[in-house]
């Protein structure tokens, strides 16, 4: 019997997300929401929250949350990257993105914080097993 022939590991889905963003703000994109929140605006936030492969390609759901100190920069920031994973092909620091559409488009979210403004998005990445 052949033995299987052993595949790279797909790359990760958050950190292809935020190489794609991270110059969108003054701020590095993180991954879980810092304490300090307010006085890191804007900031965004990439998490994971399943998906599925096909063995050749990865295909991520990603939430992406948009943090601002008003709704227009909010609203700004969050269409800016969806604009960006509009992208047909992205190649990054942590992989290549072959493809991104919009699951669920940014819209307003309240924030226990009233001094927060937050923007919320759902996005699939189709992602390449590098070779």
């Amino acid at each position: 019997m052949p033995t299987p022939v052993e595949r790279p590991p797909y790359p990760d889905a958050e950190d292809v997300a935020a190489a794609l963003l991270d110059d969108l703000t003054t701020e590095q994109v993180v991954i879980v929401t810092p304490e300090d929140l307010q006085d890191r605006l804007p900031l965004q936030r990439v998490l994971r929250i399943g998906g599925s492969d096909d063995q050749l390609t990865d295909t991520a759901r990603i939430v992406v949350d948009t943090y601002a100190a008003t709704s227009a920069e909010a609203r700004t920031l969050a269409e800016q990257t969806r604009q960006r994973f509009g992208r047909r092909r992205a190649r990054t620091s942590a992989g290549i993105m072959d493809r991104a559409t919009t699951e669920v488009a940014p819209h307003a979210v309240p924030h226990p914080n009233p001094q927060v403004r937050m923007r919320t998005a759902i996005y699939r990445l189709r992602l390449r097993r590098r070779t």
